[in-house]
């Protein structure tokens, strides 16, 4: 195991702390380079999975402009789409979606989507906050907040978005 795998493991029994005892649950952690997804239904976490898809990465990988071009967001998710079938097979059933990605939750207040009170998100927000890149993608113009969301904030929107409706989550809990 690597030192990130251990460092993933550590975040899953921190955040294992903050659900009731054998609640299943399922940690996301979205990264530069990569995302990881650990889940189990105790301590010790079931399995791990890191996918070939980080906010970085793909923003490198994809997005040529600011904002993406609608091709360059439906280019992204086909990867992403393709990255996160691999990720079912560890997920257990019904569990709890979990980050501790602060990014996630300072997108959306940037962004000023809905009415975010605590630290969980549900799809329909997250739908939100993609059908306004969607549409400033498009030509829409940007709100003064929208303009300060650059293309890995983009990457982190869309990889959260096809999580969640991929792995059929209805909503994410940020914890600090």
């Amino acid at each position: 195991m690597t030192d990130i795998d251990h460092d993933i493991l550590r975040v899953y029994t921190r955040a294992r702390a903050t659900v009731a005892p054998g609640e299943p649950l399922t940690l996301i952690e979205i990264g530069r380079e990569r995302t990881t997804l650990v889940s189990g239904k105790d301590d010790t976490a079931r399995d791990a999975i890191a996918l070939h898809i980080g906010f970085v990465k793909t923003a490198k990988e994809f997005f040529q402009h600011n904002p993406p071009t609608p091709r360059e967001l439906e280019d992204a998710i086909a990867t992403i789409e393709d990255e996160l079938a691999r990720a079912r097979a560890i997920v257990v059933n019904d569990s709890m979606l979990i980050t501790t990605d602060k990014v996630v939750l300072e997108i959306v207040r940037t962004a000023g989507i809905g009415s975010v009170s605590g630290p969980m998100l549900s799809i329909e927000v997250v739908e939100q906050l993609y059908q306004r890149l969607a549409a400033v993608s498009s030509g829409a113009p940007p709100t003064q907040e929208e303009t300060k969301l650059y293309a890995v904030h983009a990457a982190t929107i869309v990889i959260l978005r096809e999580a969640m409706h991929h792995l059929r989550y209805a909503a994410i809990r940020v914890i600090t």
